[in-house]
């Protein structure tokens, strides 16, 4: 995983505003005053996203090992413990929930929308810090217990930089296929705008069940796309 070099102290200065909302909580006592500050991760290690998650966990082992090494956070270091909650929301918000029943001062770099929202939910006072999510649905008031460094869809703008390459190779009409739930939803009127920015024609745009096999063909087959290739 690469890291840009101002990664590190933008992440220490996020860490810092965390363990701030923290201090009037009763969590904050066991957790300041500890050395190193533990911080705890739920990812996908073992479930369909590990090629994400595996490198997402190494990569916040070193990135963290760097902040410790200049400086760390208010002169302490900064230990993570990484769990494995193979993709499942479910499992996400009961490993968050059996860490921060100890002096676990943060959640660190949960993985995915649904996974996200239920490591917030779980995790009570303790905040949730860069977790990796671009749905802008997440980014509601949470009084101040997610800590994000990543932009949202919208911000990233990847949906328009697709229409406006597919148009670029002589495309004009497209079809969106995305999983009805907290991560597809809100995709889908950022590829509305999209293709009416770019000149071209949305003809169809399908959600489907999770319960759906994530496999291409059977997501075509199941919102009748077919007909848009005749």
């Amino acid at each position: 995983m690469s890291m840009h070099r101002s990664r590190g102290p933008a992440i220490r200065w996020v860490l810092v505003a965390a363990l701030s909302y923290m201090l009037p909580t009763v969590q904050a006592a066991s957790c300041v005053a500890g050395n190193p500050l533990r911080v705890v991760q739920s990812i996908d290690l073992s479930g369909p996203q590990r090629w994400v998650g595996v490198e997402y966990a190494e990569g916040a082992q070193l990135l963290l090992r760097r902040v410790t090494r200049n400086g760390g956070v208010h002169g302490k270091t900064v230990d993570m413990a990484v769990t494995d909650d193979k993709f499942d929301p479910k499992q996400t918000a009961a490993n968050v929930g059996a860490a921060t029943m100890s002096s676990v001062c943060a959640v660190f770099g949960t993985m995915g929308t649904g996974h996200t929202m239920a490591a917030i939910e779980a995790a009570g006072n303790v905040p949730v810090v860069a977790p990796l999510t671009g749905t802008a649905a997440v980014r509601k008031p949470m009084d101040g217990k997610a800590f994000f460094v990543r932009g949202t869809y919208n911000d990233e703008v990847r949906v328009r930089a697709i229409i406006r390459h597919a148009k670029a190779v002589g495309l004009t009409r497209f079809a969106l296929v995305v999983p009805s739930d907290s991560f597809g939803s809100p995709v889908i009127p950022v590829y509305r705008d999209a293709v009416e920015k770019e000149g071209g024609k949305a003809s169809h745009c399908c959600q489907c069940p999770q319960s759906t096999p994530r496999s291409l063909d059977r997501w075509w087959r199941h919102c009748g796309l077919q007909s848009l290739t005749s």
